[in-house]
């Protein structure tokens, strides 16, 4: 109730230690409900925009595993250049490409196994 004047805080932990590569553990936020029900007769919508599912803009709080973590912000402006059809930013913006040494052990990673 209290997100759209950002009136409060929200915290949260995520236990990441056993999702390794090939694992995406997600946190997100989504601007429900859609104003339609889907197949599953539920108003759910994301940035994805999957036929029969709604559309709406989305936020990913925290999204990876033990061995990288990412905030993404999935707006739906609907002027995306490239891609004429999408309504919503699928890959998120601004759009920040991962680098090879954010994965993994080392001083410039963040520790994933502490709180």
């Amino acid at each position: 109730q209290c997100f759209p004047d950002m009136g409060c805080c929200a915290e949260f932990d995520m236990d990441l230690n056993g999702a390794s590569c090939g694992c995406n553990l997600n946190f997100y936020l989504v601007d429900m409900p859609v104003g339609f029900p889907g197949k599953g007769g539920d108003y759910y919508c994301d940035a994805q925009c999957f036929p029969d599912m709604g559309c709406c803009a989305e936020f990913d709080m925290n999204e990876g595993n033990a061995n990288v973590q990412q905030v993404t912000n999935h707006a739906c402006t609907g002027d995306y250049g490239d891609h004429p059809d999408w309504r919503c930013h699928k890959w998120g913006q601004p759009m920040d490409k991962t680098h090879t040494r954010q994965f993994g052990q080392g001083t410039g990673t963040i520790d994933s196994s502490q709180p």
